[in-house]
């Protein structure tokens, strides 16, 4: 089973859509005030937990294999972005997860120059 943080944002949506449509199994991790009924309606598995809870990422990784970090930090990117992937690659360790994919674009600046 796949887990997909982000899953209700533009990223986390198409690959909960692509996961999905394979036949995969994919649990989608979501915050209670978010709108998932489309991801509901695809046959994902929804997980409603808080990224800032420890324990909520703890109870989200159980029989994972996979896991896909798309989430975004809008407020606390200190929380969201560092500390929560922190604890999904602990909790990934300690669950044996096959793979984990870290999506990310901190930093990043919408031109560059050649």
């Amino acid at each position: 089973m796949f887990l997909v943080t982000g899953a209700t944002g533009g990223l986390g949506r198409r690959i909960i859509r692509i996961l999905t449509e394979k036949e995969m199994s994919v649990r989608a991790f979501v915050r209670l005030n978010s709108t998932y009924s489309e991801l509901e309606n695809r046959g994902a598995e929804i997980f409603i937990g808080d990224l800032k809870i420890d324990k909520d990422i703890d109870k989200a990784c159980q029989g994972i294999e996979y896991i896909i970090s798309a989430h975004g930090g809008a407020g606390d990117v200190q929380a969201i972005d560092y500390r929560a992937n922190i604890e999904l690659i602990d909790c990934a360790v300690k669950v044996d997860v096959k793979h984990f994919v870290f999506i990310s674009v901190l930093g990043a600046e919408r031109g560059y120059e050649d």
